[in-house]
């Protein structure tokens, strides 16, 4: 599912690395995948852990949304974020491709941290949660002024988790 999501953002550095060859732009993809879905079999079970007592308070989920946008917003995730967009292709061995794959996902990972947190706040199998998740990791990756997007959903992000905790108050 994790790996669904981060490939449509992946095809700009896909794109960037085709000029390489075929094998190594298989061995980068695979490094990729692999990284992500490391992260998603971990994550998992954290989530689905997660979400139960978060939907039960609710006050608790909206906080932690919060904390989620605050750290959307902040210069971590601009530098984060600024790495994710400037892989670069390298032109050497499959081994090396997978681990340029491997790092470039790493830091993916990082830059989709609080995304990721508020996806399992949500509910991590909730296809409107993913679909906006997945959008929002695209253009902030794909679109030229992707950091003010980043921010934006932040922004979003700290109002709908205030949003949640007043709903759950009243």
């Amino acid at each position: 599912m994790m790996n669904a999501m981060m490939l449509p953002p992946f095809a700009q550095t896909l794109w960037r690395y085709h000029r390489c060859g075929a094998a190594a732009l298989v061995s980068m993809t695979a490094g990729y995948v692999t990284a992500w879905s490391i992260t998603g079999i971990a994550m998992y079970p954290i989530c689905a852990t997660w979400s139960v007592p978060f939907m039960a308070k609710p006050v608790t989920g909206g906080a932690v949304i919060v904390l989620a946008g605050i750290a959307q917003s902040s210069r971590w995730k601009a530098r984060r974020l600024a790495r994710c967009r400037a892989a670069r292709e390298h032109r050497s061995t499959l081994l090396a491709s997978y681990g340029h794959g491997m790092r470039h996902g790493m830091q993916c990972i990082a830059s989709c941290a609080a995304l990721t947190v508020a996806l399992c706040v949500a509910g991590m199998t909730d296809p409107r949660a993913m679909a906006a998740v997945t959008f929002a990791v695209a253009a902030e990756r794909l679109l030229p002024f992707g950091h003010r997007v980043a921010k934006g959903m932040g922004v979003l992000m700290i109002a709908a988790g205030a949003a949640w905790m007043l709903h759950a108050v009243a």
